[in-house]
């Protein structure tokens, strides 16, 4: 069935108390997806704006935005909590860890819950280096994680190697990927001597070792979005003059650069994530497709079974920068194999990686736990 129209509106209410009020997966993706099927959709944040209704989702703020991960844990989770109570919907939907005991107090008082989890918090933990003991610390959540979701109507993950990771409660898994939504076919007529990075820029996404490889090569390395002042210098820095940072810039802008790019830059050295395969859920990687640019990304398994099976960028070695270096030349020496990838990739996109086939999972998913006499 391709689409799902309640015969009386069924109210919908997501909670996040970490991600902004526009962001790609809870609102433009899934909130707006929602609304567009018939049900009435309201979105609840931690932040300091006023009320809206946006895209027929009604977007509703607690009127704190936390300053620190602590209270960012506890008062604006609590507040995010009853300002949904207050909406009295019928599911709720909540997007991060630190909801979970409030997700377990709507299951008690008779609401169906979705817990979406975007990413594998406990292998994440492990990484944490201001925790005194993180293995421990990762054995708990792991074990209070588990307790909590066997007790919930449904869990959405982001990648298909998650699902391993919620025993006992298998069967009420599904996986809804952060496909983009796709776009008309850009124009890739004129292609620079420059690769780029669009995104937030962390030490774990290479790019500092993407300067240095760029440094001794002729083009340039463009990256654009939030990041630590001292860190963006550092990349500077590093890039001798080959690299460009441009600031947090609009999603058109973005896209113009991505066009004009021999190729999009998906590495990252998070240990834990490359020991665990990496994740489907990381936008950037289909996003690059999407716009008709070849990737060379991290050569973990998950990643390199899609650049291989469909032949849409190279895999290198994100801790060693010989290779990364390698990479890139490769892809400014042989223009027309990487405008092949290039085009392979937005072909994949059309056909698979795109949102309207995580759409068609999501109003599914939501029909079973609503138990709908149309769901099939």
């Amino acid at each position: 069935m391709s689409s799902h129209k309640p015969a009386e509106k069924i109210k919908i209410c997501h909670m996040t108390s970490v991600h902004k009020r526009e962001d790609g997966r809870i609102f433009k993706r899934e909130c707006v997806s929602l609304q567009e099927a018939g049900y009435e959709v309201y979105l609840v944040v931690a932040d300091d704006k006023p009320d809206e209704i946006k895209n027929g989702v009604h977007i509703c703020s607690v009127n704190i935005k936390p300053q620190n991960r602590v209270e960012r844990m506890t008062k604006a989770a609590k507040c995010v909590f009853r300002k949904a109570l207050e909406i009295n919907a019928q599911v709720y939907h909540f997007h991060d860890p630190e909801l979970m005991p409030y997700g377990y107090k709507l299951k008690k008082m008779g609401k169906k819950v979705i817990f979406d989890s975007h990413e594998d918090t406990a292998i994440q933990i492990l990484d944490k280096k201001y925790l005194i003991a993180p293995k421990i610390a990762s054995k708990i959540f792991k074990f209070y994680q588990n307790y909590i979701i066997k007790r919930l109507d449904a869990v959405i993950i982001v990648t298909p190697n998650f699902t391993e990771k919620f025993k006992g409660a298998e069967k009420r898994v599904y996986v809804i990927t952060n496909y983009p939504e796709l776009i008309p076919v850009p124009d890739r007529t004129e292609i620079k001597r420059q690769v780029c990075f669009t995104g937030s820029c962390f030490p774990e996404w290479c790019n500092v070792e993407t300067a240095v490889a760029v440094s001794e090569l002729n083009c340039e390395y463009l990256i654009a979005g939030t990041g630590d002042k001292s860190f963006i210098d550092e990349v500077i820095a590093k890039g001798k003059g080959k690299t460009k940072y441009l600031g947090q810039i609009s999603r058109d802008e973005a896209f113009r650069i991505q066009t004009e790019s021999v190729a999009g830059m998906v590495v990252s050295r998070a240990s834990q994530e490359i020991l665990n395969g990496g994740s489907l859920g990381v936008t950037k990687l289909f996003e690059y497709m999407m716009n008709g640019l070849p990737v060379i990304c991290s050569n973990v398994r998950l990643w390199r079974e899609v650049v291989e099976q469909y032949e849409c960028g190279i895999c290198v070695d994100p801790f060693d920068i010989h290779s990364i270096r390698e990479g890139i030349e490769y892809m400014l020496m042989d223009p027309d194999r990487a405008r092949k990838m290039g085009n392979n990739g937005r072909k994949a996109v059309e056909e698979r990686f795109n949102w309207k086939t995580q759409k068609e999972e999501l109003l599914r998913i939501y029909r079973k736990v609503l138990k709908d006499s149309d769901y099939k």
